[in-house]
């Protein structure tokens, strides 16, 4: 079958990756998001996903306006097309292009429709998760579903277990493959519905009067992007993935234990062994501590 696959991260790397194994690479066109400035120089970059195709020598398109292509596409004739986080909703013409239209994503529909479940899935404390290949629909994650995988949440980031569902919807799509313009799908049921938008600027800052758990799976959540912080003054800092340890200190108040912090919440404390303060580079509290060659911060708000 000729193959239509848009995506943009490495969830999406891990997808094609597996589904090389069934398809021929001639028979696959990869469509990505244009390339983007990103980092803190702001330096154009391709996609994970373009970055890939381009390495492998697959065809790759990056177009601006998906209308641009649909003579192309039309000509390529894909019998089936599939998303894997490709970040955009894909008009009807698209949708009715090959036989099929699925999307490969990153929750266990109804839970979590939208741009960020798996950050979601995270910070909300689910304990499990998994992928749902479903059937598209000009809703948003509104279509029907032909198969699901479910899987833990451990205490992970963002990137561990967007890699750990990126190999199961690779799975899930090489599994069912044979039968695939032939899967019956099922309707998603309307109880359970939640959604996933992008984290606001204001969910990024850290709660110190919240519990140590909860704020840890804040940081968890965002430590790829956008990226969680606090602040020291007027200062900002991002924070890396804590540690928890028991405690009842006052909220934002640092205890210093070696190169690390230790900082009082609502129940328990983070441990903090990696921060980096605004336009600087990741670092130990220790060694910010001893760059300020004066005041030592006691409080972050």
């Amino acid at each position: 079958m000729r193959v239509l696959f848009m995506g943009t991260p490495d969830y999406a790397v891990d997808v094609l990756r597996k589904l090389r194994t069934v398809v021929d690479d001639r028979d696959i066109r990869v469509v990505s998001q244009p390339d983007k400035q990103k980092g803190r120089h702001y330096r154009i970059q391709p996609s994970a996903l373009s970055q890939y195709a381009l390495q492998e020598g697959l065809r790759l398109d990056r177009p601006h306006r998906l209308r641009d292509l649909a003579t192309e596409w039309r000509e390529f004739a894909p019998d089936v097309g599939i998303t894997a986080a490709f970040g955009r909703i894909l008009p009807a013409w698209l949708l009715a292009l090959p036989k099929r239209s699925v999307n490969l994503h990153a929750s266990l529909l109804p839970r979590w429709r939208g741009p960020n479940p798996i950050a979601w899935a995270i910070y909300q404390g689910d304990v499990s998760t998994g992928v749902s290949l479903m059937e598209m629909a000009l809703g948003v994650d509104e279509g029907p579903v032909l198969a699901k995988r479910e899987v833990e949440v451990g205490q992970e980031t963002f990137t561990g277990l967007s890699q750990r569902l990126g190999l199961l919807a690779g799975d899930l799509l090489t599994e069912v493959w044979p039968e695939l313009l032939s899967l019956p799908s099922h309707a998603q049921p309307e109880e359970g519905v939640t959604y996933a938008p992008k984290f606001s600027k204001a969910m990024q800052r850290v709660d110190w009067h919240r519990s140590a758990q909860a704020e840890a799976r804040r940081i968890r959540s965002m430590s790829d992007t956008p990226g969680a912080y606090t602040m020291w003054g007027s200062q900002r800092i991002r924070l890396a993935p804590p540690g928890i340890e028991p405690g009842n200190v006052e909220p934002g108040s640092i205890i210093s234990r070696g190169d690390a912090w230790m900082v009082g919440c609502g129940q328990d404390m983070l441990v903090l062994t990696s921060i980096q303060p605004q336009g600087k580079s990741w670092m130990t509290p220790g060694a910010f501590c001893r760059g300020l060659r004066g005041e030592t911060p006691k409080w972050l708000t």
